[in-house]
This record gives structure tokens, C-alpha cells and sequence, in this order.
């Protein structure tokens, strides 16, 4: 938007005086409000085109909240507040300030919500499929690190002997490494306990 419009105040003689140029709704909605902006302080105020100088009446306009808005576009006021901050950043009112929607710009917003909102609808459905593809990756590399590996030797050693199923040539090699390990511990002085 262009900035076509004066915002005028009264100096201490009375008279108009330029305060800033901004835009038509900018400077209607302070006019309508009593305050300049980001001041709370209440001053009188008059809105002139820039050109002809000529008094914008305040009446020529109507001012929509993000919950008005809301209700004509069939939403909620918290995602009206985020569309606005993403495709209006420019025009938001700061911190503490509130915003002033023209109602003759509803038909041109309501356009780009709808916009908007597709976008955000693949935005989150892009990332909803990243996700998950990226747990179905993780689920993998799980699976991968704690599948059983095949069985050992020994393993099946074990527990045929715990069976009583195992050959006897292989229960001989079992039972002389148990004798060897059982000489081994045998064979090692204990060591003694101290007397006092």
C-alpha cells in the first residue's frame, strides 16, 4: 500500500500540523482509535490525503479484530493472528498494539488465507511424511542392530548338554575342560586370611 495520507495533530496554538505520512488504513485506524501509534497517550487527531489535504471522515471505514475476521473466515482467532504475521509482517502493530483490519480488504484477505492455508495443509503434510519416513528409518536400523545373530557353536553345545542329548564324544571334550579348569582353580594357593 502507498502511503497517501497525513496524519495531522494540534499544536499547542490549536492548529493542524503534520505528524507522519503512512497509509490510508494506518492512519484511519489511529484517528479512529484517539492515540497515535505505539503511543497510548490520547491527543486529537485527523487523517488529510497527502495531495489535496483535503479530512478523511473516520466513518468512511470500518475496522475488523483478528476474531471478527476469524468468524468470516470460518477459523479461529490464533491461526487469523499467525496468517496475518506471515503474509503481513510488515503491517503487524508491534507488541501490545492491535490490529486494524479494514473491512473493505476482508474479500482480498480471505483470498489470501485461502492460499495460505493450502500451503500450510502441504507444509504439514510434507512434514508429516518426512517424520514418518524418518521413524520407518530408525525402525530399521533397530531391527538391523538387534536381530538375533545365528546361532554360536557353543549354543547349541549348551543346550544339548542341558538336554542329556549330547554325543558322547563331545560330552567327553566338555567334561575335560571342566576337570583342566577345575585342577587350574585347585592348583592356585588361596590366599590366607590374615590372624590378628
Amino acid at each position: 500500500m502507498t502511503e497517501d495520507t497525513v496524519i495531522q495533530i494540534r499544536d499547542e496554538k490549536g492548529a493542524w500540523i503534520d505528524y507522519s505520512r503512512t497509509t490510508r488504513p494506518a492512519a484511519l485506524a489511529a484517528v479512529a482509535a484517539g492515540h497515535l501509534p505505539n503511543n497510548n497517550r490520547p491527543e486529537p487527531l485527523r487523517a488529510v490525503d497527502w495531495i489535496s489535504k483535503e479530512e478523511i471522515a473516520v466513518t468512511e471505514t470500518k475496522t475488523l479484530t483478528p476474531k471478527d475476521l476469524a468468524e468470516k473466515l470460518s477459523t479461529d482467532s490464533k491461526t487469523v493472528r499467525r496468517f496475518l504475521r506471515k503474509a503481513h509482517g510488515d503491517d503487524a502493530p508491534g507488541q501490545g498494539g492491535r490490529w486494524a483490519i479494514q473491512a473493505a480488504q476482508v474479500a482480498k484477505l480471505r483470498k489470501e488465507f485461502e492460499t495460505w492455508q493450502k500451503a500450510e495443509e502441504e507444509r504439514r503434510a510434507k512434514a508429516a511424511k518426512e517424520l514418518a519416513d524418518a521413524k520407518d528409518q530408525t525402525a530399521e536400523v533397530i531391527d538391523a542392530q538387534t536381530k538375533p545373530t545365528e546361532p554360536r557353536e557353543q549354543d547349541a553345545v549348551d543346550a544339548a548338554q542341558a538336554k542329556g542329548s549330547l554325543p558322547k564324544s563331545e560330552a567327553t571334550k566338555v567334561a575335560q575342560a571342566k576337570a583342566r579348569k577345575a585342577a587350574r582353580a585347585a592348583a592356585q594357593p588361596k590366599p590366607e586370611t590374615a590372624t590378628a
